[in-house]
């Protein structure tokens, strides 16, 4: 597929710090003009406990970033740790897939809750989340699920 001769999908670099799966494409020849850059995104760390989900460790040799589960539809936090371990070490960016509370359902049913209820279920996970990177943050935030789906038709809940 051609995208012209002034796109460019931007791999990570193995060898370099994480921060280099973030950077900011080059200027194009002094015009002030940025390279758009594709994002290749995937969702990880959904392993829970003894039970691996998921090809992680070979995906992530092919995506610029990763949401991470955060504990309320899948993951727990030895698989939080070893995934952002894992990305962190590709020069992948991490990301938190926060979710409603709902292992069972893998946090694919709707439930009824407040905003604020909501906002304080995906500040909790954010907060858990980016305590294992390395520099205590994270470079965004995808909601999972049920939550994505309810959001994208609620403005209150959004």
């Amino acid at each position: 597929m051609d995208f012209g001769e002034n796109f460019v999908i931007q791999y990570p670099k193995r060898e370099n710090s994480p921060a280099d799966a973030r950077r900011v494409p080059a200027d194009l020849e002094g015009t002030g003009q940025m390279r758009p850059r594709i994002d290749f995104n995937c969702d990880m760390g959904e392993s829970f406990g003894m039970y691996k989900m998921g090809l992680d460790e070979e995906v992530i040799r092919h995506i610029t970033s990763a949401n991470v589960a955060c504990g309320f539809h899948a993951g727990d936090p030895g698989w939080m740790r070893k995934t952002v371990e894992l990305a962190e070490a590709r020069g992948v960016a991490v990301g938190a897939h926060p979710s409603f509370p709902d292992l069972a359902g893998f946090g694919r049913r709707n439930m009824v809750v407040s905003p604020q209820e909501a906002r304080d279920d995906v500040v909790y996970q954010i907060g858990a989340l980016s305590a294992f990177t390395s520099e205590g943050r994270l470079q965004h935030v995808k909601p999972h699920g049920a939550m994505y789906n309810m959001a994208v038709n609620d403005p209150d809940l959004a």
